[in-house]
């Protein structure tokens, strides 16, 4: 049995699939959080989610756009920051792809943080 979650992370009787990064599009900004924060689950991360809830919590509660890019921004800039996370333990051997999928979801992110046109969804 398969359940697809956000077009680019499956569960499966198995574990978890993420597939290549290459050629996986990701719907919206809150596909790419829910992803990114089930990465970061998977990795036992709790700092980072926190954040990535705060964006959620804007995205669909208030519905505040400028708001969670701003919280984006915040969480992507300077040293330490979330743009340098990578997960360093592992996984049943999946870090590299986690990693790299991680890296994918981030530069959405980050793309849509800065995009001025409309909403970005």
């Amino acid at each position: 049995m398969k359940k697809n979650l956000n077009c680019c992370v499956t569960l499966t009787e198995d574990g978890v699939d993420i597939p290549s990064s290459d050629g996986a599009e990701v719907e919206s900004p809150q596909d790419a959080l829910l992803a990114v924060k089930l990465i970061l689950t998977m990795a036992g991360e709790k700092n980072w989610i926190c954040g990535i809830d705060a964006v959620l919590d804007e995205l669909r509660g208030k519905n505040d756009h400028d708001n969670a890019k701003s919280i984006i921004k915040t969480m992507m800039r300077g040293g330490g920051g979330f743009s340098e996370y990578y997960i360093s333990s592992e996984l049943g051997g999946m870090q590299k792809e986690m990693n790299r999928k991680l890296d994918s979801l981030k530069d959405y992110l980050w793309a849509w943080a800065i995009d001025s046109n409309g909403s970005g969804n």
